[in-house]
């Protein structure tokens, strides 16, 4: 099928970013030179795994000659509140790793943060307006003690 003098309407943009998931070294090294941004999914708390992914990632960004600096990192982590789970289906849960409950998610989160990680892509369990809720004052809490910290 063909077209003629189509149009795309909305036009594409060129400002929208690129986000590359990677963690293998070809993918890596395309990540390094074109992505705006890295993910690597689904964690709890900074590990091994992490700091390996991210050595990947630094030495892609050397052989491209880029400053990993100017590539934004994120990651996918879980957050699961056990005390919510009691009246979730039992399919809602993961076995992978995961933050568990307020105090591990909040210290989760302030790591991802010390290490300059500029987004955070959580996956709730159970995915409820509760957790939703727990995790948003979790986040809101750990601004506020950010800009605390700063002052």
């Amino acid at each position: 099928m063909t077209a003629k003098d189509a149009v795309l309407l909305p036009p594409a943009r060129p400002d929208i970013p690129i986000l590359i998931a990677a963690k293998r070294p070809r993918m890596l090294e395309l990540t390094a030179r074109y992505a705006d941004a890295w993910n690597l999914a689904w964690f709890g708390a900074p590990d091994e795994r992490w700091a390996g992914a991210r050595e990947g990632l630094a030495a892609a960004c050397a052989a491209a000659g880029r400053d990993p600096a100017t590539l934004e990192r994120t990651v996918g982590v879980t957050a699961r509140y056990p005390d919510l789970l009691e009246a979730a289906p039992a399919e809602s849960v993961g076995d992978g790793p995961a933050l568990i409950g307020d105090e591990a998610i909040a210290a989760g989160l302030a790591a991802y943060a010390d290490e300059d990680t500029g987004h955070v892509i959580a996956a709730l369990e159970p995915t409820t307006p509760e957790a939703v809720a727990r995790l948003a004052e979790t986040v809101r809490a750990l601004r506020a003690r950010s800009r605390a910290a700063v002052v």
